[in-house]
């Protein structure tokens, strides 16, 4: 269940199948399949993901294949993990950098 915190009614889906992409300060990190969900009262949009944890990571060797494909036939949201990354501070791959 999903519930807006404003309103306090449930929310609605919006779009279905849109792609979320989490952005690291070197670029696309991963994609996650998700959708939009959108209060009905207030208009709030959130992105919900089900995916476990990533459907293409950054290091895959087809992930531009993978990236390119979803801008061309669906939605991509870019998505920053915390809002000092947008910035340019730090957010590194621990499989890269261990």
């Amino acid at each position: 269940m999903k519930i807006c915190v404003k309103c306090q009614i449930e929310l609605r889906a919006h779009e279905n199948g849109i792609v979320a992409l989490s952005m690291a300060t070197f670029g696309p990190y991963e994609l996650y399949l998700a959708d939009i969900w959108r209060c009905p009262q207030c208009g709030w949009q959130g992105i919900f993901s089900n995916a476990d944890p990533f459907s293409a990571r950054h290091q895959d060797a087809d992930f531009e294949s993978v990236l390119d494909k979803a801008e061309r036939t669906q939605t991509v949201v870019r998505f920053w993990l915390n809002q000092n990354e947008k910035g340019g501070s730090y957010l590194g791959c621990y499989s890269c950098y261990a």
